[in-house]
């Protein structure tokens, strides 16, 4: 794309951003204030691997990168890795279709707030005696998020284990219990 092209495009995006805002209920903002984050897209989780886990992941670009929101249900007491995934496809049974971690610098297998890890790298979910899980997490701006339809299309994989956040390549963190595709907010 050329850099004319670029900035056209870039106009036409911020208008549908503008559009968006001003047409929702309380902007396209989830939370209000300093900290407000505009919604960029969601994957809605599907059990896998007869596991009885569901929910959703919201991504929000905020001042100084994008925040991930993962909220779950039917989950073990624990925590549970969670990793964006190269491919956007939970068809098979085990989650296998999905792929390996997004990593398109190369980088090894790490927490999310370490600069060296791959751009899925998300952590994990602490999930409470009653089965429901919640993580925030909010990810600095890296080259694979500079450009928000980098992880458009690609999955969202909850496992069935703690992710230690070193052993290579996806933190021993198990079977894939869970998966879902990453689609665009409507003003994307």
């Amino acid at each position: 794309m050329s850099f004319h092209g670029f900035l056209s495009f870039s106009a036409i995006f911020g208008l549908l951003v503008i559009s968006y805002s001003c047409t929702t209920p309380g902007g396209s903002s989830h939370e209000k204030g300093s900290d407000a984050a505009l919604l960029l897209g969601e994957a809605s989780l599907v059990p896998k691997n007869a596991s009885n886990i569901k929910g959703t992941v919201v991504f929000s670009r905020i001042e100084k990168g994008i925040r991930v929101v993962a909220q779950i249900t039917g989950g073990t007491p624990g925590k549970l890795g969670i990793h964006i995934h190269e491919k956007g496809d939970c068809s098979a049974e085990d989650a296998s279709s999905a792929g390996g971690h997004f990593n398109p610098t190369g980088n090894q297998h790490s927490g999310p707030h370490r600069q060296e890890r791959h751009a899925g790298d998300l952590g994990n979910i602490p999930v409470e005696q009653d089965g429901s899980g919640l993580l925030k997490v909010d990810l600095p701006d890296l080259e694979a998020f500079s450009d928000w339809s980098a992880i458009v299309g690609k999955s969202v994989v909850v496992h069935e284990k703690q992710d230690d956040l070193k052993t290579q390549p996806s933190g021993d963190s198990g079977k894939r219990i869970a998966c879902g595709t990453i689609t665009a907010s409507p003003a994307q």
